[in-house]
Formats: structure tokens, C-alpha cells, sequence
């Protein structure tokens, strides 16, 4: 594992914390002429016998970082550069750290011997949390939140994952999940494209405009609809299905050839009614309101019944709230029933690239759910401080980021 920064505070630590589980580390410095002191420093902590390397390569240069990152297989950049006085405009400090960001991800996507490229990079404010065991993109930093000194964003939102030469990649498919309108996932649709993502969000039939939506069709109705988008396309596409989505875009992936397939809190396919009665013995009046939603998610909002735990995170403010109410659309009973009862067929890997992305704080796809189906897809797994609606609050950036950096690896 590559850790940027190794005469640092942090990038020392970092380095000492991956020593003592069992990695072999390689850091950088500015200068080789400080090599005898990194290492110093890291063996006053542990004994990396020949499990450290130390290599220079400044962040301010293009030169040095592919030789940093060949035969990586992760890159933990947490070094920047910090000025010894205070500078007069905050540009002087957030561009070098910006452009630096770039070169060390830039490193990484187009040296070829990384065959198993993941990126993390750590800064202030970072929701998500790394767990002993995820395997994956655990720890992926938004660059969205570094604003210059107007306050403008720089010039492409998701700039670091972007290859350095445009992306001629795969089409991507959105599959939005069940009471939720297509609607729902334009910041993540936007946010796609301008990864170079050419980006289509679906929307689902199924969906009901009476009060008891008896019969709209089920899962086959959506089947039929993912059939004839994806017949549309060039080339096999890439599926990125969300909750009931998920589910769908699972099926269509036995269906169809695509490039890859990314869940995104899926619906397992074993069904929900497990959690369902577990939850109802934990938190009766949040399975309530659950189950009001069912009958019709308008006449709940209508009579004041606020959403269901772990719909929205902690982080999540009445605005996000109020706004997606204009998300939601009454489900049909049919894709309800079939979403609690799942399926029997057994969960067995696509034959494409898999990513599933499950939330810390989500109540309807809880990660001690999707961790085993990931394992069962044979997929990457990555786990953020969000909650099932993440699409709907700012959260949407860490996970975007994640799939585009997922996208862009290989490349796909």
C-alpha cells in the first residue's frame, strides 16, 4: 500500500497502523534526505524489517508518482502542502492540495502494473469510516467540498476520477428504486456525466396514481422496461440499480451482457420480510409507518406521518426532507409483495465487475445484509455514513465518487 505523506503527522501514523496489520508500505517524502528520519520515526512504533520503503516524489510534479504507485494495490494519500506561514489568499494553499490530489489519483489510473487500484483520500470532514474486513473503496473523499477562494467549486466537481484523456466508456444505466420518482437522482445523474458518464436514469412503471395500487404489472412489468432500454444500447452497459433497482438491475445482469453492475443499498434478493419482523419487535412504530407507506406513501405525507427511520441520515436537514417529498410516488402492491418475499434462485456473481455500496445508518438494507451478498456476488464492497435516501442529501458526492472512481480503474 502506497501512503503519501510519510514525514507527516498523519502519513506517519497511517503507515505505522498498516505496519502493524501486516502490510508491506510504501511512503513518500519531498526529499530522500529525509528517509532516515521517517523510518525513525516508524520504528520507534514497530519493527517494519523490510515490509517499508520509502520513495521520493513531490506533489508540486508530475515525476515520481508512477513509480510510487506501480504494484500498488491501494493508495492512502493523505499528504499536502502546508505552508509555514499563513498565506494572504486561500487559493495558495487549496489548488497545490487540489493538483497534487490529481497527480497522485492521475498515478494510479494509468499505471498498468496496479492491477487492483483503490483510492482513499483523507480530509477534514470526511463521513465515511473504513471497517476492519470491507473490502473496497471504504474511504473515498469527495473533492467537491475544496472551494476556491470565490467559493466556486474547481473547474469539474469530480475532476480526480476522470481519466486523463475523456472517457469513451460504457453507457450508464440508473435504476431508481421503489416509491421513488427518476427524478430523485438527477445530482447523481449530473454528477455521472460530469465523470465523462454518458448517464440515463429510468423510470419505473409500475407506479400508481389511486390509492390501492392493486395491480401495475409487478417485477415483470419493470423487466419488460429494462429489456427494451438496454436492447438500445451500442454496447453492454453499466447498470447502476439503487434499492428496489438494485433487485432489478441484478436480474436484468442474468438477462443481458454488461459491462459492469453496481448496487447501490439493493434490495436483497432473499427478500425483506426478515427485517421486516425483526424491526417490528425493535421499533413497532417505525415498522407502522413503514407499512403506511405501503398502503400509499401520498396519504401518509398527506396525513402528517413523517419518514421511516433510516430513510435519511442524521446529517439530513428539514429542507432535504421537505424536498423529497416530490420524490416519492405510490408503489405497486405486486413489486411490494415481491420485494418482501424475494426470491429462491441462488445469489451467484454476474460474470462482470460488481460493486455494492451499503450506508452505516441506513434502516432498510442494513449492511449486515449486503456484506454477505457481497461476498456471495464475488463483488467489491464499500460502506459509507449514509442512510438509504443518500441520493437526496449532499451524501450523494462520496458515494458518486466512489462509483466513478470504481468505473474508471480498470477502465471500464
Amino acid at each position: 500500500m502506497l501512503v503519501t505523506g510519510g514525514s507527516g503527522f498523519l502519513g506517519g501514523w497511517c503507515a505505522i497502523e498498516l505496519l502493524r496489520r501486516g502490510y508491506r508500505v510504501r511512503t513518500t517524502v519531498r526529499s530522500l534526505e529525509r528517509e532516515a528520519e521517517v523510518r525513525a520515526n516508524i520504528a520507534a512504533e514497530i519493527d517494519p524489517s523490510d515490509r517499508l520503503s520509502v520513495l521520493a516524489a513531490d506533489l508540486t510534479a508530475d515525476s515520481g508518482w508512477p513509480q510510487a504507485v506501480d504494484g500498488c494495490a491501494y493508495v492512502l494519500h493523505v499528504a499536502s502542502p502546508f505552508p509555514l506561514a499563513q498565506p494572504k489568499n486561500a487559493d495558495e494553499l487549496i489548488l497545490p492540495a487540489r493538483d497534487g490530489t490529481l497527480r497522485v489519483l492521475r498515478a494510479a489510473l494509468v499505471t498498468p502494473s496496479t492491477a487492483r487500484r483503490r483510492a482513499a483520500c483523507l480530509a477534514e470532514r470526511t463521513p465515511a469510516r473504513a471497517r476492519d474486513g470491507v473490502r473496497g473503496l471504504g474511504c473515498v473523499r469527495s473533492l467537491g467540498w475544496y472551494l476556491g477562494a470565490d467559493g466556486e467549486r474547481p473547474e469539474t466537481k469530480h475532476a480526480a476520477y476522470r481519466s486523463p484523456t475523456p472517457v469513451n466508456g460504457a453507457d450508464v444505466i440508473v435504476i431508481p428504486g421503489a416509491w421513488t420518482r427518476a427524478s430523485a437522482f438527477d445530482d447523481v445523474r449530473d454528477a455521472l456525466r460530469d465523470g465523462g458518464r454518458r448517464t440515463e436514469v429510468v423510470e419505473l412503471p409500475s407506479r400508481a396514481s389511486r390509492l390501492i395500487p392493486l395491480d401495475r404489472g409487478g417485477l415483470a412489468a419493470i423487466d419488460a422496461v429494462l429489456d427494451e432500454r438496454i436492447g438500445r444500447c451500442e454496447r453492454p452497459p453499466v447498470l447502476v440499480g439503487y434499492s428496489l433497482g438494485g433487485l432489478m438491475a441484478l436480474r436484468a445482469a442474468r438477462r443481458h451482457a454488461v459491462r459492469a453492475l453496481v448496487l447501490l443499498m439493493p434490495a436483497p434478493p432473499a427478500g425483506m420480510l426478515p427485517g421486516l419482523l425483526s424491526g417490528a419487535v425493535r421499533r413497532p412504530a417505525n415498522t407502522l409507518r413503514m407499512l403506511g407507506a405501503a398502503f400509499s406513501v401520498t396519504l401518509g405525507g398527506r396525513l402528517g406521518f413523517g419518514p421511516p427511520d433510516g430513510l435519511y441520515s442524521d446529517r439530513a436537514t428539514a429542507e432535504d426532507k421537505a424536498r423529497g417529498v416530490a420524490y416519492r410516488t405510490d408503489e405497486s402492491w405486486l413489486v411490494l409483495a415481491a420485494l418482501a418475499i424475494g426470491s429462491r434462485k441462488p445469489v451467484r456473481p454476474v460474470g462482470a465487475p460488481t460493486l455494492v455500496v451499503g450506508g452505516t445508518q441506513d434502516g432498510f438494507t442494513p449492511t449486515n445484509v449486503l456484506r454477505p451478498l457481497a461476498e456471495a456476488l464475488d463483488a467489491e464492497y464499500a460502506e459509507f455514513d449514509v442512510a438509504h435516501a443518500f441520493n437526496e442529501e449532499p451524501t450523494y458526492e462520496f458515494v458518486t465518487d466512489a462509483v466513478l472512481a470504481f468505473l474508471d480503474r480498470d477502465p471500464i
